[in-house]
C-alpha cells in the first residue's frame, strides 16, 4: 500500500469542474444571455485542443429541454437536425478552428432555456453551458367597465397585459387634453369619482417592462344628465312604437284572415260536384216565365210534370196587336201529350187598361 497526496484528489476535482479533460478545454463568453424575442441572439463556444488531427473532430449544441441537437458537425459536414434545412441555428464561426459559436435569428419564446456546447476531438470531451432568456414586450388591452358613466357616477378603466416579461409597470396619462394621472395603481387600474364633463377626453395605458413597452387607448365620454334623460324618453317612445306596430300588424293580419275564411263560406254554397262517372250533375232549367199585359204564371216543368198545367192559358187581348212568341205541345212525364197546347203571347199595344 502507498500514501496518496490530498492535493492530488483537489486537482483532479478542479480540473474536471473546470470541462477539461485530456488537453480540451471549452469556454464562453455569453454564459448568460437575455434577448428581444424576434432579434437575432450570438452564443459564444470557444475550444482549445492539443490535437492537431482535426478529422476525428465533433460540435453539437443542444438545448436541454429538445431531444434533438439544434446543430452539429461531424463526419466533414453540419446538420441542423431540430428544424431542418431552414432551421434559424447556425455556426457563425470557425468551427474547424476553435469557434464554435452559433447565431439563432428570429427569436421565439420556444428559444428561451439552457444550451450545451460540447466539443470531442480523439475521445477528449468538454462543453459549456449558456442560458438564454427571451424577453417579451407587454402587450395591454385597455377597457372601460360598464360603458360611458353620466355625471357624477365612478369610472373604472382596466389596463392588463396577458403577455409580457415580469415585471411589468403601468402609467396611465390624458392624451386630450394633455395632463399627467397620479393615481394609477401598480394592477393597471384607473378608478376615477364623480365624474365630471371636464373629465371626458382620451387616456392611454403604457406597459413596459425592461424590453421595452406598448400602450392602449380609452376614450370617456361622460353623458349630460339632459342627454340621459332624453335618452330614457326614446327609449320608451321606441318601445311604445314598436308595440303598436305589433298591434297594427296582428290586426291586419286578422282582417285578412276573416276576410279569407268568409270568401271560403261562399264559396261552400254553390258547390260543383262531380260524378264518379267523370259527367257533370245535371243542371236545373230556371222555370219558365210566361208573362202578358194581365197575367203572369211561372212554373218549373218538373213541377209539371208533377202535377198538370192548366188546361188553357188566358185568352189573348182583343183591342191590341199580339204577337205569339213560342207555341208548342206540352208533353207529360210519362211521354203522354196533355189534352189541350200552352200558347205564350204578347201584348205590343196599349190595352184597354193603359188608357
Amino acid at each position: 500500500m502507498f500514501a496518496m497526496n490530498p492535493s492530488f484528489f483537489l486537482f483532479t476535482a478542479l480540473y474536471l469542474c473546470a470541462g477539461t479533460v485530456l488537453g480540451m478545454r471549452v469556454t464562453t463568453n455569453t454564459q448568460t444571455l437575455e434577448i428581444a424575442e424576434g432579434d437575432t441572439v450570438h452564443m459564444s463556444c470557444i475550444y482549445v485542443t492539443d490535437a492537431e488531427n482535426m478529422q476525428a473532430l465533433d460540435i453539437e449544441w443542444l438545448r436541454v429541454d429538445a431531444l434533438k441537437p439544434v446543430v452539429m458537425y461531424t463526419d466533414g459536414e453540419v446538420f441542423t437536425p431540430l428544424e431542418g434545412s431552414n432551421s434559424r441555428y447556425n455556426f457563425n464561426g470557425d468551427y474547424l478552428n476553435g469557434d464554435a459559436s452559433i447565431t439563432i435569428n428570429s427569436t421565439q419564446m420556444a428559444d428561451d432555456g439552457t444550451y450545451i456546447c460540447k466539443v470531442k476531438k480523439h475521445g477528449d470531451i468538454s462543453s459549456v453551458e449558456v442560458t438564454l432568456t427571451i424577453l417579451v414586450k407587454p402587450i395591454p388591452i385597455c377597457s372601460l367597465e360598464g360603458g360611458q358613466p353620466k355625471i357624477n357616477e365612478d369610472v373604472k378603466m382596466k389596463c392588463i397585459a396577458d403577455t409580457g416579461t415580469p415585471e411589468i409597470s403601468y402609467t396611465w396619462t390624458r392624451l386630450i387634453p394633455k395632463s399627467p394621472i397620479e393615481n394609477a395603481n401598480v394592477l393597471g387600474e384607473l378608478w376615477m369619482k364623480n365624474v365630471t364633463l371636464d373629465d371626458s377626453g382620451l387616456y392611454q395605458c403604457n406597459a413596459s417592462n425592461r424590453i421595452g413597452s406598448n400602450g392602449c387607448t380609452v376614450l370617456l365620454s361622460v353623458i349630460p344628465k339632459e342627454e340621459s334623460a332624453k335618452s330614457g324618453s326614446n327609449v320608451a317612445g321606441i318601445v311604445i312604437g314598436v308595440l303598436l306596430l305589433v298591434a297594427a300588424l296582428g290586426a291586419l293580419g286578422y282582417f285578412i284572415f276573416w276576410y279569407y275564411t268568409k270568401k271560403n263560406n261562399s264559396t261552400r254554397n254553390f258547390p260543383n260536384d262531380v260524378r264518379d262517372d267523370g259527367s257533370s250533375p245535371p243542371t236545373s232549367r230556371p222555370p219558365t216565365r210566361h208573362t202578358d199585359r194581365f197575367h203572369t204564371t211561372d212554373f218549373d216543368d218538373d213541377d209539371y210534370r208533377d202535377e198538370p198545367p192548366p188546361s188553357h192559358s188566358p185568352p189573348p187581348p182583343t183591342n191590341n196587336p199580339v204577337l205569339y212568341t213560342n207555341v208548342f205541345p206540352l208533353i207529360d212525364k210519362d211521354g203522354n201529350k196533355p189534352p189541350s197546347e200552352r200558347v205564350d203571347y204578347v201584348s205590343i199595344g196599349k190595352s184597354d187598361e193603359d188608357v
